[in-house]
Order: C-alpha cells, then structure tokens, then sequence
C-alpha cells in the first residue's frame, strides 16, 4: 500500500514539474519584449458580384484605367497590428511592407481603411503600387495597435496573399496560416495529447509495475505459452496496449479534425485587439 501511494506521488510528481516547466515557459516568453507584426485576414471573404451576373448588372463597373470589369468582385477584410510589447515605428521598416494577390489575372479596384486603433498616432496609409500589390504604411504601431482594411477585386475569389516587408528584430510577419496553424495545434494539445498525457502514462506506469498481476499479462502470457512475463515481455504487452487505446484515439480525432479546425479559426480571429474589429 505505501508503495503503491509512492507510485502515485511520483508519477503526480512529474505531470505537475512538467507543467510548472512549460507555464515558466510560456510567461518568460510573455514578458520578453518583441516586435510582432501580424496581418490576419477573415477567413470568408463575401463574393460582391459574380461575372455572369455582370451583363445584366444596372451599374457598369469600371477598373482604375476606365476598362468595364467582367470577372467577379469579392471583399477582403483584413488587419494589421503589432501583437508585441515593443513599438515598431516606422524607421524599424528595413524593407517596404506589402501585400500581394497571387492568382493569375487579379485586379485591384478599390482600397479603404475601415478602423484605427489610435488615427491620429497610427496614420495608416495603404496604396496601390501595381494592379495586383499593395503598400502599407504607418508611423508607429505600439502594443496593440493596428487598422483594418477592405480590398475590393476582381478575378479569382479564392486568390491566394503574399505578404512581404522586413522589420526590425522580427523574423516574418503572421499571416492566417502561421496563426490558424499555432491555434490548431494548441487545440489539438489541449483534447487530445493533455488527456493522454495525464491519464494514459499513469496507466501505463502502473500497468508495468503490477505486471503479471494484470490479467491482460496473464492472457497474453498464455497466448505465448509463457506463465509469467519477464521486463522484457511486460514492456512489450505495455506496447501493445498503448497501441490498443491509441487506435480509436487517432480515429477519433481524425473525426474530429473539422472541428479542432474550426475551432482554431475562431480562436485565431479572437486575436484581433478590439479597437480594429
């Protein structure tokens, strides 16, 4: 009895030092001052008006060089903001800041800046500087500052972004992938891998210490012919097992996976300060 509670205690002992690393972990990280830009943008963008649609359209749409426009206009709502402790002004900006619509045949029609953090200090500025690239530009960006944006174009709705630009004592600016990629896996952390880790290991643990005590040994004992398991057998029987429960735990997340990924776009826009949304 007292050594099995020493098991326990051991085993508790560890979950929660690992924890107590990872949480130090996280808030050194917290309080280390650093530029972070991000340029998010919605995940649904709104289709305005289809091609087809264009023949019996009342109003003419025209591009900036006076030509009727014939393929479909979508929206893009997006935001840039720094998400960092340290400001980044506009001498931090080693290489211009752009961002660029990668499919074939993109067109640019209209540019606008929807919210400000702070209009006066922010200036947020964005242009035109080829049909299918943008220009930003700001004069500084502390803690949570930022703008939204809308672009409306024509072409391809699914068009792929490009970001670009150098800052200073940063290494790239987040787009949607670098943070629906972080959220996905903090969720996929969270359901999957902390319940294994807590309950599982455990089990596991205290299913290598009993041994032949375990009728799942002892069957697989007599599979094999062998009365008792040696470490060596006992280990691969704890194998077995773990290979047992995770079948149906990979299953079910594989399932599940939709909405671990749903649930990482949600937690990904939730990034964005609320003075800019």
């Amino acid at each position: 009895m007292e050594k099995s509670k020493k098991d326990w205690l051991g085993i508790w002992g560890i979950v929660i030092g690992v924890c107590g690393l990872l949480s130090s972990f996280y808030f050194y990280n917290e309080s280390v001052k650093s530029r972070e830009p991000f340029f998010l943008e919605e995940p649904i963008r709104s289709l305005i008006v289809e091609a087809e649609s264009m023949k019996s359209f009342p109003l003419q749409i025209v591009s900036r060089d006076g030509k009727p426009v014939e393929k479909d206009i979508s929206s893009i709502r997006a935001y840039f903001w720094n998400d960092g402790a340290e400001s980044i002004k506009r001498d931090n900006v080693l290489k211009n800041i752009y961002i660029q619509l990668l499919a074939d045949d993109i067109e640019i029609i209209d540019l606008k800046i929807l919210k400000t953090s702070r209009p006066d200090i922010v200036n947020p500025q964005i242009s035109l500087l080829d049909k299918d690239k943008i220009g930003v530009d700001f004069d500084i960006l502390e803690s949570d500052d930022g703008f939204a944006m809308q672009i409306l174009y024509a072409g391809d709705s699914g068009s792929l972004i490009q970001v670009g630009g150098v800052i200073e004592g940063s290494k790239t600016i987040q787009t949607n992938k670098n943070v629906s990629d972080y959220h996905y896996y903090k969720t996929v952390l969270i359901y999957v891998v902390a319940p294994v880790f807590v309950v599982l290991i455990p089990f596991l643990y205290l299913a290598y210490k009993a041994g032949n005590a375990l009728s799942i040994f002892r069957i697989m004992g007599s599979v094999i012919g062998v009365k008792r398991l040696n470490k060596k057998g006992k280990f691969i029987a704890v194998l077995l097992i773990l290979i047992m429960i995770s079948i149906p735990m990979v299953s079910t997340y594989y399932q599940e996976r939709a909405k671990y990924l749903e649930s990482a776009e949600k937690s990904m826009m939730s990034s964005v300060p609320g003075d800019i949304r």
